[in-house]
């Protein structure tokens, strides 16, 4: 029996390897086989300068201002929220537009490809395994999870961000603690730093974690949960006001 057992488990990793690889495949396919005619225009155009003002003017602005002049001044403002831009930092170099583009959309293809791997840990807790693999492998053919990775825009990485949340719930779920509620708030935190639109679930979780478990630590995990969402987005809440 034990023989048996091992023989699955080893099969399932072999077929998740495979769709992963298959997820993978289509994602580089897709970026680096698409053409974006000015890959950089209206909200990309505003990603860019965000982050290209941040890396080299330390300013937090959407203004094009003088590129080519590193000591010109820009006036900060808050139109978008920073996740992406901070993300878009780390694959700037001078102003090589094409290098640019193309270092994010294969960025953006390993952290899809991610996303297909949290997805399979994520449905592999309630599912049984062969139902987990297919529903990984829906995810990994999606063309709505493949097509933005070519794009500079904020959906891989708020998907990402996403299913992690998820997957964090999930192992608070299975194992209620008020390190796994703050990793989640922190995670909710950095989703809504690139995507404002869950702002209020960390209060909406604490209640839920202060009505489901009330004495059993419902009120340790809703302030852990808030507190970790506090600690990554309360810094941009106090930039906006000073």
């Amino acid at each position: 029996m034990k023989r048996i057992t091992g023989t699955i488990s080893w099969l399932s990793l072999l077929l998740f390897m495979c769709i992963l690889v298959f997820g993978l495949y289509l994602r580089i396919g897709a970026a680096t086989g698409t053409v974006v005619i000015n890959p950089l225009r209206a909200d990309a155009g505003n990603y860019f300068t965000y982050s290209y003002n941040l890396r080299y003017k330390y300013t937090y602005s959407r203004e094009i201002g003088n590129m080519q002049d590193l000591n010109s001044s820009v006036r900060p403002d808050s139109h978008r929220s920073p996740g992406y831009p901070l993300f878009l930092v780390l694959f700037l170099d001078g102003l090589s537009f094409n290098s640019f583009v193309h270092k994010v959309v294969i960025a953006q293809a390993v952290l899809s490809t991610l996303t297909i791997l949290m997805a399979f840990l994520l449905f592999k807790g309630f599912l049984p395994r062969a139902w987990a693999l297919a529903a990984s492998l829906l995810v990994a053919m999606s063309p709505q999870l493949i097509i933005p990775n070519s794009f500079v825009i904020t959906e891989t990485l708020f998907c990402f961000l996403l299913v992690a949340v998820a997957c964090m719930m999930s192992l608070f779920a299975s194992k209620p603690s008020a390190i796994l509620a703050l990793l989640t708030g922190i995670l909710v935190g950095l989703a809504s730093l690139v995507r404002p639109i869950l702002e209020y679930l960390p209060f909406l979780l604490g209640l839920w974690f202060l009505a489901e478990y009330r004495r059993r630590g419902g009120l340790r995990y809703g302030l852990a949960v808030c507190f970790g969402f506090f600690l990554v987005f309360f810094p941009w809440m106090l930039r906006n006001a000073i």
